[in-house]
């Protein structure tokens, strides 16, 4: 009897060895197995923040007013809304966000447009020194229209423009004939913005 216990026994811990030894691969595999998941979602978040930078990347061109002009009143098939702001003004930085709205929800009826007038005519800031800041904001609003950085001094293009302030927002109708101008002067208690000037004007417009 004290043999075969002793033999039961032993059996028994090489059985529980066994078990042991078995389990440990299962373990490795799903520690493995984590490890290529995390790596997968690294990569995920990897491609989605290149696709981000991609998508983000914005086309400013440097152009004078009267080029820019000629590109708003090209006669074509859409009515032209024109945003003329600065990185120095923060109520054109504010509504900004706005116009991109608007460029969404009429693609077929609206062409948007941005025109930056940083530039103030200084010989030691001809108008590329402000391209990285301008391009950079446009970065921020996935603002995917034309974008126009003026040469021609700001207040000169005012005085052309008959605009008293900024921001400015324009209408063109698809013959390129200016229809709307917004400032200051003629918004609301509060000053200008898309949502109690702009829009509902667009929208009479579009119905």
């Amino acid at each position: 009897m004290k043999r075969q216990n002793f033999y039961s026994v032993l059996f028994g811990l090489m059985m529980a060895g066994a078990v042991s030894y078995g389990s440990e691969p299962q373990q490795g595999g799903k520690a493995a197995g984590e490890q290529t998941q995390k790596q997968q979602e690294g990569q995920s978040q990897k491609n989605q923040a290149a696709a981000s930078v991609k998508q983000a990347e914005v086309v400013l061109q440097r152009l004078s007013l009267e080029e820019i002009l000629g590109k708003i009143k090209k006669p074509q098939d859409k009515w032209t809304i024109v945003d003329v702001w600065s990185t120095s003004c923060a109520p054109c930085m504010r509504e900004f966000p706005k116009l991109v709205e608007l460029s969404k929800r009429y693609p077929d009826k609206l062409r948007c447009m941005s025109i930056n007038v940083d530039y103030l005519g200084m010989k030691t800031k001809p108008p590329e020194n402000y391209e990285p800041k301008v391009k950079k904001f446009l970065a921020t609003q996935n603002a995917n229209f034309d974008h126009f950085l003026s040469t021609t001094p700001d207040s000169e293009l005012f005085e052309k423009m008959e605009i008293d302030s900024i921001p400015a927002i324009m209408v063109f109708d698809a013959s390129g004939e200016r229809k709307m101008l917004w400032t200051d002067s003629n918004s609301g208690d509060d000053g200008l913005s898309y949502d109690g000037d702009v829009i509902p004007w667009i929208e009479k417009q579009f119905k």
